[in-house]
């Protein structure tokens, strides 16, 4: 079995823990091309009805994200590789499915919950083939560590957020207008940053 070193594994769980400190991780892979957005259909000044509700339930489906995520996280050896599946696509799934598996092949497993105190708009885009919203967050995840078979943390004290982190998510719907299709598809490295909420 290839080991995956301790501290190339905690930066990739930090990042996707939401640790907006840390930059990704040169093994997470460019972002799908229909993700990418050169610049957005609409800035969302004064959204019309449809974007209203697009908004909603993609606000909707970045909370169940966090709670599938808490969830899948929190007991790896009693998931497969399906548990991301609702709520995720594109590079998120890639980079979910091959935390679970880091977590499930050294033991490891997280603690905490993620509390997500507010979302705001950044962009929503409804006029292409694959229609987005990118939404920031206001994530309090300072309960969360991740600990191995020993129960000793994995997350150095100094990753750890000490204050709720504005964490930037863009969401695709593939079955618009179905409320429920909403997914988070991408992390946009050029809105990651440390800055807290």
């Amino acid at each position: 079995m290839v080991t995956i070193p301790v501290v190339v594994a905690t930066r990739r769980l930090a990042v996707l823990l939401g640790v907006a400190a840390l930059a990704l991780t040169a093994g997470c892979t460019s972002p799908d091309p229909k993700t990418e957005t050169t610049s957005p259909a609409h800035q969302v000044s004064t959204p019309s009805a449809e974007e209203d509700q697009a908004v909603t339930d993609a606000t909707a489906a970045l909370h169940r994200f966090y709670q599938v995520r808490d969830q899948c996280w929190a007991d790896p050896s009693d998931v497969d590789s399906t548990c991301f599946d609702s709520v995720v696509v594109d590079q998120v799934l890639t980079d979910s499915r091959a935390t679970l598996d880091t977590l499930r092949n050294e033991g490891w497993h997280d603690e905490g919950n993620s509390e997500v105190l507010s979302v705001e708009v950044v962009w929503v885009n409804l006029d292409g083939s694959f229609k987005q919203v990118r939404l920031a967050a206001c994530v309090d995840q300072r309960t969360r560590q991740t600990f191995d078979s020993s129960g000793v943390p994995q997350i150095p004290e100094s990753y750890m957020p000490t204050a709720p982190q504005r964490v930037v998510w863009q969401l695709i719907n593939y079955d618009y207008p179905e409320a429920g299709q909403w997914k988070v598809s991408y992390y946009p490295e050029e809105e990651a940053g440390s800055e807290s909420c």
